[in-house]
C-alpha cells in the first residue's frame, strides 16, 4: 500500500479498531501480574507471624524482580519469532503458580519456599509475559510508540491497586499471610488468562498509520544494539529510575507507617494510590515524549524524582507524604513507558523486543539494589531517612545520562567497524530529526 493511500484513514478501520483492543488485552493481561508491586502489606505482617528481618520480608520480592530478566529474555527472543499469544499465555500461568506456592509457607524456616515461588518461579513467568506487551503495542501504534508503549504498561503499574487493598482485606478476613497467596493467585489467573489468548501481532496487510520519520534507517538486532554505547547509557538511566522508584513503590507502607504515622491501612490505600500514579505514568509521560521527546522527559522525571526524595524525610504529614510519594511513582511508570518507545527510535521497531527485553536486566537489578539496601540501611539505622537521601543522589547523578543520548547508533559491521551508514541525529529534545 503506497504512503499516499495510508495517509488518510480514520479509526473506523478494521486494523485502527483492532489495534485499541490490543491495547485493552495488553492492559488486561498485566494488571493482576503488577501484583508485585503490592508487596509492601504483606512485609509487615509477615515479620510478625514469622520474626523475619526487614530484608527476609523484602527477599520473596527481591528475588521476583531479580528473576523477571531471565523470563523477559526468553520472553523477548521467542516473541520476535513466535509472536506474542502462547508467549504470555505460558507467562501468565507460570506466575500464578508461583504465587500460588506461597500456601505452602508454615514456619521461618519456609522463607526458601516463598523466595523458590512467589520469588523466582513467578518472576521469571512474569518476565516471559510482560515483554511481548510493550513489544506488541509498538507494531500496532507505529505513529505513536510512546503513548503505546505505556498503554501496554499501564495495566501492570496499576496492579499495586488490586494486590494492596486486596491482601489487606483478605489478610483480615483470613486472619493469616499465607492462604491470602493462593487466593489472589485464583485471581489473577482469572483476570490475566483469558485476555493472554486475544493478542496478536498485526498482519503484513493491516492499514496502520505510517510511522514518523525514523532516527535511523535500518534495524539493528539485539546483537548490534548491545555493541553500541548508546543501548548501555539508556540501560543505566532506566536502571536509576527503576532502583529508586522501586524502592519506594515496593515499601511504600511501612515507609507512609513510619515518616507520616500512618496506620495500617492508610499504608494499604497509599500503596494502592502509588499503582494508580505508577500506571498513569507509563501512557502519560511516555506520550508526552512523544510530543517534547524522550531525553528531555527522562532528564525532568530523574530531577524531579530526586526532589522529591529529598522532601519525604521533612513532610510527616500524610496528604503531603502521599502526594510526594505519588510524583516519585508517577516517574517511575514513566520511565516503564518511555524506554521501549526510545529503544524502538534508537534500534528500530522490528526487533525490538529483543533489544528491550535485554534491557530488562536493568529491572531485576534495580529490583535487588533498591528494596535490599534500604532495607538494609533501615536495619542498620533505624530509620528510613538515610536510604531516602541515598536515592536522591542517584537520581540526581542518572539525569545526565539522558542528556547525552542525542544520536541513534550507527550500524555495526560483523568485524566490529562502522558501517557506511550513519545514525540520524537528534533535535534539541532528543526525538529524532524530521
Amino acid at each position: 500500500m503506497s504512503t499516499e493511500n495510508r495517509i488518510e484513514r480514520s479509526e473506523g478501520t478494521p486494523a485502527m479498531r483492532t489495534r485499541w483492543w490490543m491495547a485493552a488485552a495488553t492492559f488486561i493481561v498485566l494488571f493482576p501480574l503488577g501484583g508485585v508491586y503490592g508487596w509492601s502489606v504483606f512485609v509487615t505482617p509477615l515479620q510478625e507471624s514469622f520474626d523475619w528481618t526487614w530484608t527476609q520480608a523484602m527477599a520473596p520480592l527481591m528475588a521476583n524482580i531479580g528473576a523477571i530478566f531471565l523470563g523477559a529474555y526468553f520472553g523477548g527472543r521467542v516473541q520476535d519469532r513466535w509472536g506474542p499469544r502462547w508467549v504470555v499465555v505460558i507467562g501468565v500461568v507460570v506466575f500464578c503458580v508461583g504465587v500460588a506456592t506461597g500456601v505452602l509457607v508454615t514456619d521461618p524456616g519456609d522463607l526458601w519456599i516463598l523466595v523458590a515461588g512467589h520469588g523466582v518461579l513467578a518472576g521469571i513467568g512474569l518476565g516471559i509475559a510482560y515483554i511481548p506487551c510493550p513489544a506488541l503495542i509498538v507494531k500496532w501504534f507505529p505513529d505513536q510508540r510512546g503513548m503505546a508503549a505505556g498503554l501496554a504498561t499501564m495495566g501492570f503499574g496499576a496492579g499495586a491497586l488490586l494486590a494492596g487493598p486486596a491482601g489487606e482485606g483478605l489478610m483480615a478476613l483470613v486472619g493469616d499471610v499465607p492462604p491470602v497467596f493462593g487466593i489472589l493467585a485464583a485471581i489473577y489467573l482469572v483476570i490475566g488468562l483469558p485476555f493472554a489468548f486475544f493478542l496478536k501481532d498485526p498482519p503484513e496487510s493491516a492499514d496502520l498509520p505510517d510511522p514518523p520519520p525514523s532516527p535511523r534507517g535500518d534495524d539493528l538486532t539485539a546483537g548490534e544494539a548491545l555493541r553500541t554505547w548508546q543501548w548501555y547509557a539508556l540501560c543505566i538511566a532506566f536502571l536509576a529510575n527503576v532502583t529508586v522508584g522501586i524502592a519506594l513503590v515496593t515499601l511504600a507502607s511501612p515507609i507512609a507507617q513510619e515518616v507520616a504515622e500512618a496506620s495500617a491501612g492508610q499504608g494499604a490505600f497509599i500503596v494502592g494510590l502509588l499503582g494508580v500514579f505508577n500506571a498513569l505514568g507509563r501512557p502519560g509521560l511516555a506520550a508526552l515524549s512523544d510530543r517534547v521527546g524522550r531525553r528531555t522527559t527522562y532528564t525532568a522525571m530523574l530531577v524531579v524524582q530526586a526532589l522529591c526524595f529529598v522532601a519525604i524525610p521533612f513532610v510527616p504529614q500524610i496528604v503531603v507524604f502521599a502526594l510526594l510519594a505519588s510524583i516519585v511513582a508517577l516517574g517511575f511508570g514513566g520511565g516503564f513507558g518511555i524506554t521501549p518507545a526510545w529503544t524502538a527510535d534508537l534500534f528500530g521497531p522490528e526487533h525490538n523486543g529483543a533489544v528491550f527485553g535485554a534491557m530488562i536486566i536493568a529491572w531485576s537489578a534495580g529490583g535487588v539494589i533498591g528494596p535490599l539496601v534500604t532495607s538494609e540501611l533501615r536495619d542498620l539505622t533505624g530509620s528510613f531517612e538515610v536510604p531516602l537521601y541515598v536515592w536522591a543522589v542517584v537520581a540526581f547523578v542518572a539525569a545526565i545520562l539522558p542528556a547525552i543520548l542525542a544520536r541513534a547508533p550507527e550500524r555495526i559491521a560483523e568485524g566490529g567497524e562502522t558501517g557506511a551508514r550513519d545514525g540520524a541525529s537528534m533535535d534539541e529534545s532528543g526525538v529524532p530529526a524530521r
